[in-house]
């Protein structure tokens, strides 16, 4: 009996789960295996717990390339429809996962893309009201384009 069974689906006929425990091995041994690491949580459902799982074993692993980590995060990132496959680890794991992630295969073409047509420095910009600056850069919504934040703010005081 394989020791990642309940990682893969059921339904995989004996030849692809053979092929399946055998890239998995060889992910967590720490090959750079992009194309097959997408094959492989593939195979899942969106909804299974098994993704999640999957992906906590492959990010969890101690040799697991930082490129293979950022593709198993981008996959799990994006694929939930309701909740995200990663919810069933704590916090702080998926983000120490991130920290040793690589950028750019959390990425897709496109976003890598709209990264180096940055200029550097970048200037992003955040609106708050009713905080401090401090407490307002902390937040998650971000804008490169300095309307935005401004256009918000002029809503908030017109309403006031």
């Amino acid at each position: 009996m394989s020791r990642y069974k309940n990682l893969l689906p059921a339904w995989l006929p004996p030849d692809r789960r053979a092929e399946a425990e055998l890239t998995l091995a060889r992910i967590l041994a720490g090959e750079n295996l992009l194309v097959e690491t997408d094959d492989l949580l593939c195979l899942h459902s969106h909804h299974s717990p098994e993704l999640g799982q999957l992906a906590g074993l492959i990010c969890g692993s101690l040799r697991a390339s930082p490129e293979v980590r950022g593709a198993v995060l981008r996959h799990a990132l994006i694929s939930g429809k309701m909740h995200s496959p990663l919810a069933i680890w704590p916090r702080r794991d998926v983000l120490a996962w991130l920290e040793l992630a690589s950028p750019l295969t959390l990425m897709d073409d496109a976003e890598r893309a709209t990264l180096a047509a940055l200029p550097d420095p970048v200037e992003a910009w955040r609106g708050g009201r009713g905080v401090t600056p401090r407490q307002s850069a902390a937040g998650l919504s971000w804008t490169l384009e300095r309307q935005l934040p401004q256009g918000c703010g002029a809503r908030l005081l017109r309403r006031l």
